[in-house]
């Protein structure tokens, strides 16, 4: 009879040993279960993140290289506005004494013979056959004569 308690004592006890393990189990895999969730969520939160960091960096690059880009276009359309103004007022001059050549004495210009010109001085540059043509044509040597008086304006210009 001692045999029979001890087998029924045997059995209860591996029967509660065995449903403290799958009770330890399942709360194990609950717990496995809920930390990859956790995990997934933190993961998808710091990816959300992240993808909204690298969007708002790229649109504030592209933003800032566009508008470093308008800005040297705008300093270049400025420069070639004052250079145009420029040659507006030297056309302008070289009309008003064409009109009135008796306002104006002649004056000279020199050639530049070095390779490197002075800064803020005006020269005269003659294209091939211009200065066979001068030799030949007074009216010509008269006009370039009169339109050297654009000197001062073009050492203040340049």
């Amino acid at each position: 009879m001692g045999t029979g308690i001890q087998r029924k004592i045997l059995v209860l006890v591996l029967g509660i040993e065995a449903l403290l393990l799958l009770l330890m189990s399942i709360l194990s895999f609950s717990g496995m279960i809920r930390a990859e969730q956790a995990t997934e969520g933190k993961g998808s939160e710091m990816l959300g993140a992240f993808d909204a960091f690298a969007v708002n960096y790229a649109e504030d690059l592209i933003h800032e290289r566009l508008n470093e880009r308008a800005q040297l276009i705008a300093i270049k359309v400025s420069q070639q506005l004052e250079i145009l103004d420029d040659a507006e007022n030297i056309a302008k001059m070289a009309e008003k004494m064409l009109a009135s050549p008796w306002d104006y004495p002649p004056q000279h210009l020199t050639e530049p013979h070095e390779q490197t010109i002075a800064a803020n001085k005006a020269y005269i540059y003659y294209s091939p056959g211009v200065r066979e043509r001068l030799a030949t044509d007074p009216r010509l040597s008269q006009r370039v004569a009169l339109l050297s008086n654009i000197r001062d304006t073009l050492e203040y210009l340049s």
